[in-house]
């Protein structure tokens, strides 16, 4: 995932999920406590594309180009970027590998 604005920092996430659940999560190679596991799954990206939505339909918000590609067979993110106009902020998510 990218948030930029202005830098161009890309954190890299390898989560791994049985029946839902993070089981494994490893942020830019060094690995989350199970505690924090909560914080990473598909339910959370719905939730953060969802507040994304609402923050940009909002009065007086800058315009914001924003697309997404879905898994045809079970609805999973697979690429996600949002990007603000006339601005450098920028979010981008990419699925290397989703089995």
């Amino acid at each position: 995932m990218n948030a930029d604005s202005g830098d161009k920092r890309i954190d890299h996430y390898d989560v791994t999920v049985h029946d839902g659940v993070a089981t494994r999560v490893k942020v830019n190679g060094r690995w989350e406590k199970s505690e924090r596991f909560a914080e990473y799954g598909m339910d959370k990206l719905y939730n953060l594309l969802a507040e994304n939505l609402k923050i940009d339909r909002q009065k007086d918000q800058p315009r914001t180009f924003t697309r997404a590609i879905f898994d045809p067979n079970n609805g999973a993110l697979l690429w996600y970027v949002r990007r603000v106009m006339g601005g450098r902020k920028r979010m981008e998510i990419t699925f290397e590998k989703l089995e």
